[in-house]
């Protein structure tokens, strides 16, 4: 194999792979949405408020505590 076709081979895998990292972060957000949700209503559910919402209202009250 020569430099080129080496090359063009790298170039077709990092492709073919970042193709693939999209794949999976489309399919993680969809997870992450699910997975924040009750099926039944659609609305944020305690996985939600313990992961994201908790996290921010804790750093809030910290920083609002401090000034």
């Amino acid at each position: 194999m020569s430099g080129s076709e080496d090359l063009e081979r790298l170039q077709t895998e990092f492709d073919r792979l970042e193709r693939e990292n999209e794949k999976l972060r489309i399919s993680n957000r969809r997870w992450i949405r699910i997975a924040g949700t009750d099926d039944l209503t659609g609305l944020p559910n305690k996985v939600f408020l313990s992961t994201a919402l908790l996290p921010q209202i804790i750093s809030s009250a910290n920083s609002e505590g401090q000034g």
